[in-house]
């Protein structure tokens, strides 16, 4: 990697120029340290084969079967555990398998990048001047000039690089050292070295090889990282069908002239499944005639999976995933087997169910039990079905306050006939959440109509005490109850006694591979651990449905001395080595999970701790090669290009910035140069990325220096809907708050006699950040102008009055708009007098009042005689009346006249009311 010296110095003198100008001097007075650069020295990769590459467990003969359920659930190493022969580990990439057939991933997600053993010169800052008050650093002569020349020297290591993927530009550059290597390295165990296989390595004569295992992936690694495999990079893979599996490889070695062809047969291999369904969990669904395909199976449990054929019939067909039942079928005799799974076979064993054929036959509920269950037991939601088949699977269904009732069989009596059997029943006793329980009672029909007669039941509450599904190909249990009583058995299964104290046995199926280190019962239901022990017994009371599971280890060999050597390995990223000591380590470590399968018999011990022939030569078995290459292996540098990355991101323009950000970028850089100094290896990656990390956090958190407050804005107009300011270059504006920002000033689309605040400010240019927001300028918008309503319309007109309609909202006016009034009705009026009438909508707080309508010309009526007389009479009391105030007696003897008469006429009117009484 090449260390960016002189930008490095170039940024710090920078720094220190602003921190002086700033005041900060003190603080920032050193530069940047600066990395020094690297020098390539390439070297000559020899063809070496690597030690160990023979697969000492090829004799099958040999090899402990190490084929396993995979469905069976066992300790950790147990999961880990392969076939023999699973594994061959490419040197560079530490090819393993972790359980899936897939390559494991560097655990730390990284490849660290080196090159043809290039070592990097390195450079130190003299610790006590960087501890001096002056703070200027001083770069020492490299001392470690001469180690890196010791280093040019050892051209004979060979060099595996990191990993390049195909089509890299990387490539490109392969033909500098020149290397005829072109073996290879594989995921499964193959045999001897490459190079040794049958065949020439030609086109027309390919070396061959074969393997078997269980992975679902073929790997290969070229030995030399810089030979490609098939046109790609050194690292090829290809997906493995279940069965053989031909895999042709040409591999072209870095000279570009080198090339062997490979031709490798692997076999894919699954576990056997031994065991078979529970034949009681099927129930037949019936097909309505011989011929029809309408019957079915059903009891099938979701997430296994299983395969059905008609008995004689050479296809077996697949159980729809999930499904619980399959439709479709004719009458006849059905054999049912566990499915091939990813990692299994199909089930070697089956069981037989029968489909019949026949028409529906009916159900009824006996009146002894229907009262019983309704009067007796205080059932309510009592249901099922009125017709079935015979065989197929009838459910009764019922609510009852208590779950104490254990219904273990259903006497069924024929309808019209005398037949009766005792059905046993599957009880399903679940809480319905309102404080009672849910009854689901399912049984087989029989072949005739039949009557529900009676119910056989165990008082009390009962439970299970099951082998979890997933272990029933590894272990078996047998549970005895401490009092015979407090169990009993119905249609297939076993059930216990609420309260009871149960012992369960677990054994094993295969004899010997296995030790059962714990024991554990489980509540089905709430997932709770009941009990637990240690050993193969254990004693648990019964307070629900139990699920029983055992905790198991491999009878391995004694791994004390191989673990011991183990710890000394990074096995979970082999790249952390250099690569002599991955040709020498990885291709023992694909072996391990082989040697994990190993046990304590004399065979095992020879090939994990070697032995003495006859003539007492002692043979190395697999932990005295491992020692070997413990003993010298060696750690690569750590990776410091990241560090350079984010060296070459610091910016040319520092001024700019913040002094506080400046500071942390400092601190930061300084820091990033420890890792060269000190020559850290790649055990101190963490480190080295927690750094490369610091330092792209201080420069991405760089901080410009803010604008300055702009001021307020000027106002250049307004209107009711629109106002306009100022437009300064450089600025921005915002009437919401900021919410947005315009440039231009405008602002349209405003409500009239709104106020408004409008702010301004500098946005981030590339020398500087977004200023703070002006003071806001407030500005209140015109009112708005409205339309000339219609003119008014005529709704009544008298001699000396005129109504028109009046308009919510309007006001009118009879004098030219002097006067205006919300009403209509104009009174007081002149008769026969011409009047004209306008209207206008009122003024409002966010509009002007309108311009005046059209005028509604009126002329009021002419009085009438009526009218006249009263009118005429009205006035004379007006004059009697102002004459008598004044003392006016021209008028006198008229008055007298006048009440004579009045006077002679009520005299009158008496007498004649006289006469009428009179004469009645």
């Amino acid at each position: 990697m090449r260390m960016k010296k002189g930008k490095r110095k170039i940024a710090a003198l920078l720094l220190t120029i602003v921190f002086c100008l700033s005041g900060n001097s003190a603080v920032l007075a050193a530069q940047l340290p600066a990395q020094t650069e690297t020098k390539a020295q390439t070297k000559e990769k020899s063809d070496i084969v690597p030690e160990n590459n023979t697969d000492i467990l090829s004799n099958d003969k040999d090899v402990p079967n190490a084929n396993s359920n995979t469905d069976t659930q066992a300790p950790e190493k147990v999961n880990k555990t392969e076939d023999a022969g699973d594994t061959q580990t490419a040197p560079k990439d530490n090819i393993t398998d972790n359980g899936s057939g897939k390559p494991e991933e560097n655990a730390q997600g990284k490849q660290p990048v080196t090159g043809d053993d290039k070592k990097a010169e390195k450079s130190t800052d003299n610790a006590e001047d960087k501890k001096s008050e002056s703070k200027a650093p001083e770069i020492a002569p490299a001392a470690s000039d001469q180690k890196a020349d010791d280093k040019k020297d050892r051209t004979s290591e060979p060099k595996l690089e990191s990993q390049v993927s195909a089509a890299s530009p990387l490539l490109q550059d392969r033909a500098a050292v020149p290397s005829s290597q072109t073996r290879i390295l594989t995921n499964f165990s193959l045999g001897d070295d490459s190079m040794s296989w049958p065949g020439s390595g030609t086109e027309q004569d390919p070396k061959v090889q074969s393997g078997r295992a269980s992975k679902d992936t073929f790997i290969v690694q070229a030995i030399d990282s810089e030979a490609s495999i098939n046109g790609g990079g050194e690292r090829f893979e290809q997906a493995l069908n279940y069965g053989a599996n031909t895999i042709n490889l040409k591999v072209v070695a870095r000279d570009q002239v080198s090339v062997t062809y490979y031709r490798l047969t692997i076999e894919r291999t699954k576990s056997p499944q031994n065991n078979a369904p529970s034949v009681n969990q099927f129930y037949p669904i019936a097909a309505s005639t011989d011929t029809a395909a309408d019957g079915g199976i059903t009891g099938f449990e979701p997430g296994l999976t299983y395969d059905y054929k008609k008995a004689g019939a050479s296809t077996w067909t697949p159980v729809p995933e999930n499904a619980a039942e399959v439709t479709g079928l004719s009458s006849g005799v059905y054999e049912i087997r566990y499915g091939e799974t990813d990692s299994m076979l199909a089930g070697l064993n089956s069981v037989k169910v029968t489909v019949p054929a026949g028409t529906p036959h009916a159900i009824a509920m006996g009146t002894w039990l229907g009262n019983y269950l309704t009067n007796t037991v205080g059932a309510t939601n009592i249901s099922y079905p009125s017709t079935a088949t015979e065989g197929s699977l009838v459910t009764l269904s019922a609510t009852l306050p208590t779950n104490a009732l254990f219904i273990t069989a259903i006497t069924c009596q024929q309808t019209g006939g005398y037949s009766s059997t005792d059905e046993s029943v599957r009880c399903l006793i679940t809480p319905d959440g309102n404080g009672k329980y849910k009854y689901s009672l399912s049984f087989k029909m029989r072949g005739y109509d039949i009557t529900l007669y009676d119910i056989k039941y165990k008082t009390g509450i009962w439970y299970t005490a099951e082998l979890d599904d997933t272990m029933k190909s590894t272990v078996n249990i047998t549970n005895t109850p401490a009092a015979p009583n407090d169990s009993f058995g119905s249609n297939g299964v076993t059930y216990y006694k609420d309260g009871s104290t149960v012992t369960s046995k677990i054994t094993l199926v295969e004899s010997g591979k296995y030790t059962v280190n714990k024991a554990t019962a489980t509540d089905k239901t709430t997932g709770q651990e009941v009990a637990s022990s240690t050993g193969d017994t254990l004693t648990f009371e019964i307070t629900g449905n139990i699920i029983i599971t055992a905790e198991l280890s491999l009878v391995t060999a004694d791994f004390t001395e191989l673990d011991k050597l183990l710890s000394q390995i990074p096995t979970n990223d082999l790249m952390v080595l250099d690569d002599p000591s991955i040709l020498k380590i990885a291709p023992l470590l694909a072996q391990l999970p082989e040697i994990r399968t190993l046990s304590g018999s004399d065979l095992d011990k020879k090939i994990l701790n070697g032995y003495d022939t006859a003539m007492g030569v002692h043979i190395d078995g697999y932990i005295d090669k491992l020692r070997k290459a413990v003993t010298s292996m060696k750690y690569r540098d750590a990776d410091l290009s990241g560090l350079d990355e984010q060296m070459e991101r610091i910016p040319e323009l520092l001024e700019i910035y913040t002094p506080d950000s400046l500071e942390a970028l400092y601190d930061a850089a300084e820091a990033a140069q420890k890792p060269s100094d000190e020559n850290w290896d790649i055990r101190r990656q963490d480190e080295v990325d927690a750094l490369t990390e610091t330092l792209k956090n201080a420069i991405d958190g760089l901080k410009k220096i803010p604008a300055a407050t702009p001021a307020v804005p000027e106002l250049l107009a307004k209107t009711d809907t629109s106002i306009s300011v100022k437009a300064v270059a450089g600025q921005e504006y915002s009437i919401d708050n900021g919410n947005s920002w315009i440039s231009d000033g405008v602002f349209t689309n405003l409500n009239p006699a709104a106020e408004y605040q409008i702010i301004t400010r500098v946005p981030e240019t590339s020398t500087r950040s977004m200023s703070a927001a002006s003071e806001p300028l407030k500005v209140t918008t015109d009112k708005s102008a409205m339309a000339a309503p219609g003119k008014p319309a005529l709704k009544k007109v008298t001699s000396d009055t005129i109504t028109v309609e009046a308009v919510k909202g309007q006001e009118y006016s009879i004098d030219g708009g002097k006067k205006w009034q919300d009403s209509g009705e104009f009174s007081g009026l002149k008769p026969a007098g011409e009047y004209e009438i306008i209207t206008r909508i009122k003024e409002t707080d966010t509009h002007y009042a309108s311009k005046n309508s059209e005028a509604l010309k009126v002329t009021t009526k002419e009085k009438t005689e009526s009218q006249k007389t009263d009118e005429k009479k009205t006035d004379t009391k007006k004059d009697n009346a102002t004459a008598a105030k004044t003392g006016d007696t021209s008028n006198m003897g008229l008055w007298i006249l006048l009440l004579a008469f009045s006077a002679g006429m009520i005299i009158s009117f008496a007498g004649i009311n006289s006469q009428k009484k009179n004469k009645e």
